[in-house]
């Protein structure tokens, strides 16, 4: 079931062309900022949007213009789980063997208590705050080794919400999902 969902949003969000990603990923982007989730000083783990995600440079940006901190994951191919990074330019980004932007292995690492919101990936998600991932499990295991009260927002289109997320006991549900046109909190 959750192969089937997987291929089918993704496939409805690579038709989206360039222009609206962009246009929605900016509404997303306002609707961040709008609801106060990035103060200074924070350290805000966030990803690099791949294959029509919803475009992060935008709040990368304003994260660092009000005093934040970036905190860009990373595969460790070896454990198949993510480090976390601090990031202060994206021009210091490899591509990974996934194809995606990450650290380089010389970047600092930062401890996962450091962490102080998640703006998260996914494939699909549901009203309750249920996330179905790429498959890999490797946010599953990061989200497990944050700090309890550190909350998790998704990032996601309109087109990515569906009526119910096949839901396993390891999976992590989220404090809320951003779209363009509403926080399901």
């Amino acid at each position: 079931m959750k192969k089937i969902i997987r291929k089918e949003i993704i496939q409805k969000r690579m038709q989206l062309t360039k222009k609206e990603v962009i246009e929605k990923s900016m509404a997303i982007t306002q609707r961040v900022i709008e609801n106060k989730l990035i103060k200074d000083d924070m350290n805000i783990l966030v990803y690099v949007d791949f294959r029509n995600e919803v475009k992060t440079t935008y709040l990368m940006d304003y994260i660092i213009k009000h005093n934040g901190h970036v905190l860009l994951p990373r595969v460790n191919e070896t454990t198949h789980e993510l480090t976390i990074h601090y990031v202060s330019s994206l021009d210091d980004l490899i591509k990974s063997d996934f194809g995606i932007l990450e650290p380089s292995e010389n970047s600092p690492q930062a401890p996962y208590q450091s962490i102080d919101l998640i703006l998260a990936p996914g494939v699909a998600f549901d009203r309750h705050c249920y996330r179905l991932g790429y498959g890999g499990g490797f946010y599953d295991k990061l989200l497990s080794k944050k700090r309890k009260e550190v909350p998790v927002i998704a990032l996601a289109f309109d087109l990515q919400l569906i009526e119910a997320v096949p839901v396993e006991p390891h999976d992590y549900k989220m404090n809320g999902i951003i779209t363009e046109n509403e926080f399901i909190k």
